[in-house]
């Protein structure tokens, strides 16, 4: 009994012991001898970075979305809108809308710094409303944008954008000197005018524009002048008659422009200068005036040498006329007002013979070399009845309306050629007288034409200096100007 009580307690003790390492096998996964090792559970990661948490059945997945990106829009004034009212109000708007504060931004848009960026100033900050009223003033142009915040600390700009308030332009500057119509002005004049006033006290500059044909103005003299008066640096043509004008600007680019003054440099002073003189005919001692111009000495009055007075027409010898007179009695013709003003008219044949010893009448040759050296154009100088610009006939005729019907005021006589109305006679009668003029030029004997030049000043244009080629006419009577040898 005793031997099966001791037998029961060691394998009790056994069975003990087993259950131990049963445990601890079970425990530390340690296979036993005979037995199969169940498979190993193998964990795929996730693709996502974050640890994935197990979800409860009967509840969603939570899905992220990025954040919209805010869009900021000017919309008033437009970009580079005209004539902005002083009240206008800044508005834009913004996408999407929702939790956003704006900054506003605002400059003159000349306001920049060295490096050519636009300097704005932070007129209002963290507002919510999308508009903002500006201070602004007439005559400027001012550049904004807008910068809208969100509550995480992140920002979105606009575009800039421009806009131009309303601009007057400065006054028309006022011409002072050279005065309109002025006469023997020096050739190396001083421009001066006075200043224009800007409505918004803008800065000023000026332009001066100068011409030889009214109106005609293409390259400016000279540009941003920032005072009122402007020196010439290369000497103007002597006896030459000069248009100008002043263009005022402010900084925005409004202009005026003042009226058109003219003016008439000093002939005495040429390069070849017109000198003044006389000249006694020694045929009937008459003293008649002379002036040299160019390379040449001009008698500056018509020629008056009246040996006999003849009103027969068609005749093939030399005939003289006095404008107006129908006798033939040389004292009594001498004796008219016309004779003593506008000399004696001749036919082509007298006007041949008339001209005194050392004396000439002048070629068609003599007669372009004399308006060329006055101005006129090659162009103009080689073609026939071409009306030129009333430049050269300014030059050449008489001032005033003392013998002249009609008188403009661009006369100058800078020549001193001092042109006469002694009209003409022709088949028809006397004409002209006060309106118009023709001087005979030299043509070889037994050509088939004649070659004159003459001058005209209607009521309607200006004066104006025409050559003119027709038949030989043996029934015309022009005036006789002589050139020295």
């Amino acid at each position: 009994m005793k031997q099966l009580n001791s037998l029961i307690s060691c394998r009790t003790e056994q069975s003990k012991t087993i259950g131990i390492l049963l445990l601890v096998l079970f425990l530390f996964q340690v296979p036993v001898a005979g037995q199969v090792e169940p498979a190993k559970k193998i964990i795929v990661p996730a693709k996502s970075t974050n640890v994935n948490k197990a979800v409860p059945k009967n509840v969603a997945p939570i899905k992220t979305t990025p954040a919209s990106p805010v869009t900021v829009t000017l919309s008033s004034p437009a970009p580079n809108q005209q004539d902005v009212p002083l009240d206008a109000v800044l508005s834009w708007t913004a996408t999407p809308a929702a939790g956003l504060t704006f900054d506003v931004y605002f400059a003159n848009w000349r306001d920049i710094d060295a490096e050519g960026n636009t300097r704005y100033v932070l007129v209002s900050s963290n507002q919510t409303a999308v508009t903002y009223k500006p201070a602004i003033v007439a005559g400027e142009a001012y550049r904004w944008k807008v910068v809208a915040k969100k509550s995480d600390g992140t920002e979105a700009a606009s575009l800039s954008s421009v806009f131009f308030t309303p601009n007057n332009a400065p006054s028309a500057a006022v011409l002072t000197m050279p005065v309109n119509g002025a006469l023997r002005v020096q050739a190396t004049t001083v421009f001066s005018w006075q200043p224009s006033v800007d409505p918004e006290m803008k800065t000023v500059t000026y332009s001066i524009y100068q011409t030889t044909e009214s109106g005609q103005y293409h390259i400016p003299l000279a540009t941003s002048l920032s005072g009122n008066s402007y020196t010439l640096t290369a000497p103007l043509r002597h006896g030459e008659t000069y248009y100008w004008k002043v263009r005022s600007a402010d900084n925005m680019n409004q202009t005026s422009e003042s009226e058109e003054f003219r003016f008439t440099v000093d002939p005495v002073s040429w390069a070849d200068p017109v000198t003044a003189g006389s000249f006694t005919d020694p045929r009937d001692n008459k003293t008649y005036r002379t002036v040299i111009i160019g390379e040449q000495e001009w008698m500056a009055e018509n020629l008056a040498l009246l040996p006999a007075v003849n009103n027969t027409q068609y005749l093939d010898i030399s005939v003289f006329k006095v404008y107006g007179y129908t006798g033939t009695d040389v004292t009594e013709a001498k004796n008219t007002e016309n004779y003593r003003t506008y000399g004696v008219l001749y036919n082509q044949i007298a006007s041949r013979q008339v001209c005194p010893a050392g004396w000439h009448l002048p070629t068609n040759a003599e007669w372009n070399q004399l308006v060329s050296y006055l101005g006129m154009t090659d162009n103009e100088v080689t073609k026939d009845n071409n009306v030129t610009s009333g430049i050269i006939a300014d030059k050449m005729r008489e001032q005033g309306s003392a013998h002249w019907s009609f008188t403009p005021s661009t006369i100058n006589n800078a020549s001193q050629f001092n042109a006469l109305p002694a009209g003409s006679v022709s088949l028809y009668g006397f004409s002209g007288l006060g309106s118009s003029t023709t001087w005979w030029t030299s043509v070889p004997a037994g050509s088939e034409e004649v070659i004159t030049w003459y001058l005209s000043c209607s009521q309607n244009t200006d004066c104006i200096i025409r050559r003119q080629r027709m038949p030989v006419d043996f029934h015309s009577y022009y005036s006789v100007r002589c050139v020295k040898d």
